[in-house]
C-alpha cells in the first residue's frame, strides 16, 4: 500500500490505522507550530550566552544548556504582563521589564519574532 495521497490512503487502511494516522498528522502540525515560535538567540549577560527563545501565549522563555552561569539564566521566563516594551538595535532586542531590569538578546530572524510576539501581545 504505497499510496501517497492521504484521501486514497485512508480508504485502503484499516480503521485503527486511520486513527493513528490522524493523530500523527495533528502531532506534526503541533510540532511545526512549536518550531516556528522557537528562535536561535544569544543572551548578552557577562558575555554572549547561546540558547533559544520560545514564544507561547503567556511568556517569552529563554533556555540555555550552559553549566557555568547562574541558574536564573538557564531557564529565564519573561511573562508578557511584566514586559514593558522591546527596543531593537539591529539584531539586538532589549526587553525592558516593569521592575526596571533589562535583558538583551541577539535574536536571529527578527521579522518572524516580531510577527509572533505582536500576535501574542494583542
Amino acid at each position: 500500500m504505497a499510496c501517497f495521497i492521504p484521501e486514497i490512503e485512508m480508504l485502503l487502511l484499516p480503521n485503527y490505522y486511520c486513527v493513528w494516522y490522524n493523530i500523527f498528522i495533528k502531532y506534526l502540525k503541533l510540532m511545526e507550530d512549536t518550531v516556528r515560535k522557537t528562535f536561535i538567540c544569544s543572551l548578552c549577560h557577562n558575555g554572549i550566552l547561546g540558547g533559544w527563545l520560545h514564544l507561547d501565549h503567556q511568556a517569552v522563555t529563554y533556555k540555555t544548556n550552559k553549566l557555568t552561569i547562574d541558574k536564573k539564566y538557564n531557564i529565564l521566563v519573561l511573562p508578557f504582563n511584566e514586559i514593558k516594551d522591546i527596543t531593537w538595535k539591529w539584531l539586538i532586542a532589549t526587553f525592558h521589564m516593569n521592575n526596571g531590569e533589562e535583558y538583551k538578546f541577539i535574536i536571529f530572524n527578527k521579522a518572524r519574532f516580531n510577527k509572533y510576539y505582536n500576535e501574542y501581545c494583542k
